[in-house]
């Protein structure tokens, strides 16, 4: 599989999630990206991946994908294995505090979703602390925006 052949060149996987991570920065682009199939694409790259960095790159741009300004859009990303693929990244322990708060903040979007709901409570034993974390992170978004 040609996916297979690129993913045993050293830093090809790396620098194609920084190069995604990057585009999904642009605000403006970040609904064509949906609709073009980024989430899938980033899905499919972060199972090739085996770099820390690499998953970490995928997961931020996924979150990247999951703002305010792309509301509407949110199932689309869900239908595209968002959910999951931060699961993974999240479960796995990568990245520093603030991209595994970020990545966290992306889930509790996604989970918000009423499409989501049923997704997000198949993987409730996968995630263990996770859920924690997410449940932290909700109150202190509930709370941030009530004062």
């Amino acid at each position: 599989d040609a996916h297979e052949d690129l993913a045993s060149v050293p830093g090809v996987l790396r620098a194609f999630a920084e190069t995604m991570l990057n585009l999904t920065c642009a605000v403006a682009g970040r609904g064509r990206m949906m609709r073009d199939g980024a989430v899938k694409t980033l899905a499919d790259l972060e199972r090739l991946a085996v770099e820390p960095a690499t998953k970490e790159a995928v997961g931020l741009a996924i979150a990247n994908l999951t703002g305010a300004e792309v509301q509407g859009l949110l199932p689309e990303v869900i239908s595209q294995m968002a959910v999951p693929t931060l699961v993974d990244i999240v479960a796995g322990g990568v990245g520093d505090a603030d991209a595994r708060t970020r990545l966290a903040v992306a889930l509790c979007n996604l989970t918000a979703e009423p499409g989501a709901r049923e997704v997000s409570l198949d993987f409730v034993t996968i995630l263990g602390p996770v859920v924690f974390t997410h449940k932290f992170i909700n109150i202190n978004v509930s709370l941030s925006h009530s004062v």
